[in-house]
């Protein structure tokens, strides 16, 4: 299945795509607003989006760190990227300690986007 839709927000948009796995539909792949999702288990997968680590790519480095932790790499999108990893390992946060959250939110805060979606199915 394919949805067109354009997310402005970071935590909206993973929030959608957590409630359409747990509707059974997990995302497979994205570009430009175009979501394509593979029929899956509901709840199966949980998914999660930062900014890449340099600039409009993620390093092999951070993509094996990702693969070491069992999460897998779906897509870079701009300055972003978007991951999941199967829900049977637990919630997915991409940073665990206080600093690196901070610092991750600090990056996000300059790259922010603004807060309307729209969507087409």
């Amino acid at each position: 299945m394919r949805k067109f839709k354009l997310m402005f927000d970071k935590d909206k948009e993973i929030e959608w795509l957590n409630a359409m796995c747990q509707n059974g539909w997990a995302l497979k792949r994205f570009k430009y607003g175009l979501y394509t999702f593979e029929p899956c288990v509901p709840g199966e997968y949980v998914f999660d989006t930062d900014l890449n680590d340099n600039v409009l790519t993620l390093s092999s480095g951070y993509r094996e760190l990702l693969k070491e932790m069992d999460i897998e790499f779906l897509c870079c999108s701009g300055f972003w990227f978007l991951v999941r990893r199967k829900a049977s390992y637990g919630p997915l946060e991409l940073y665990t300690d206080y600093e690196s959250k901070m610092a991750s939110t600090a990056r996000s805060a300059t790259c922010s986007r603004p807060s309307p979606s729209w969507s087409f199915s």
